[in-house]
């Protein structure tokens, strides 16, 4: 325990002071669960908390917002976990005008939101991240994304620029993440804005769409099946808004808990010229909305 706090005060922390958690008090809260439940427990105990808790954490700043994801990835640092992550990115308003970037690479799209859940190796979700990113590169808001996600220029303005959001992704991934999309445009846009911003793409080396594996692993199909197809398949009910990275991401999960990860990744990219295992971007056929 440290300074008196344990596990069954925290439920109480928000009754208490809602609005005057400080980063310190988080750390202490991180310290007390870890070392007074077991590791299971622990997962289970700090995402109920941190879901609850979310907006408030945030009024702590960056720094306590890095404790909550560096907590996390310390549990998973001694095993492979994998990271079920959704984005969300501004586009051009045509396709024929890509900003630029650092290396000359061009943006099809700017990241703006990025949501991601944490699975253990047996499908436990063990923890969530949601953070939205401050634009560098497509300042004015295209008026399809934003009515499709419903994020505002004042909400990205508030936000940290993609490097210091990219940061506590890489930490709340751990050391050795295995990346999973819904669809191929995440990972190759992921690479494009860490390029974009002089960073390195080791982050983007293992990662598998999970649209190949649920094909292979329900009637063998090569078409691009929607999230919302996989969802009623396995008879999930959506319980979120879709075109929210977090939200898109959880309901991800939640499909890749039905599906046998470990053996549709050891099978993965069997695909041949012209199936689903091309990637968009790779072959000039991703346009903005």
């Amino acid at each position: 325990m440290t300074d008196g706090v344990n596990a069954t005060d925290t439920v109480r922390i928000s009754s208490v002071q809602p609005l005057r958690i400080s980063a310190l008090r988080i750390y202490r809260l991180t310290l007390s669960i870890r070392f007074s439940l077991p590791s299971c427990q622990n997962f289970n105990f700090f995402s109920k908390f941190y879901a609850a808790e979310k907006e408030i954490i945030k009024k702590c700043g960056t720094a306590a917002k890095n404790i909550v994801y560096y907590y996390e990835s310390l549990i998973c640092e001694d095993r492979m976990a994998y990271i079920v992550f959704d984005m969300e990115w501004n586009q051009p308003m045509c396709a024929a005008q890509p900003q630029k970037g650092k290396n000359g690479v061009k943006l099809s799209g700017e990241i703006m939101q990025i949501g991601a859940v944490r699975l253990s190796d047996d499908g436990e979700i063990e923890g969530s991240f949601s953070l939205c990113v401050k634009p560098r590169f497509y300042r004015r808001l295209n008026k399809r994304v934003r009515e499709l996600t419903g994020i505002t220029k004042e909400q990205l303005a508030a936000s940290d620029e993609f490097p210091a959001v990219f940061a506590q992704f890489a930490a709340f991934c751990g050391e050795r993440p295995t990346l999973l999309t819904w669809g191929f445009d995440d990972v190759p846009i992921l690479r494009q804005n860490l390029i974009a911003w002089g960073l390195g793409t080791e982050i983007c080396e293992e990662s598998y769409n999970l649209q190949t594996i649920f094909n292979t692993q329900t009637d063998g199909g090569k078409g691009q099946r929607s999230l919302a197809f996989a969802l009623e398949h396995f008879g999930i009910v959506p319980e979120l808004e879709a075109h929210d990275a977090l939200h898109d991401a959880y309901h991800t999960a939640l499909v890749a808990k039905r599906l046998d990860l470990a053996e549709g990744i050891a099978a993965y990219g069997g695909g041949s010229s012209g199936t689903l295992w091309e990637h968009p971007l790779a072959t000039d056929s991703f346009y903005p909305y």
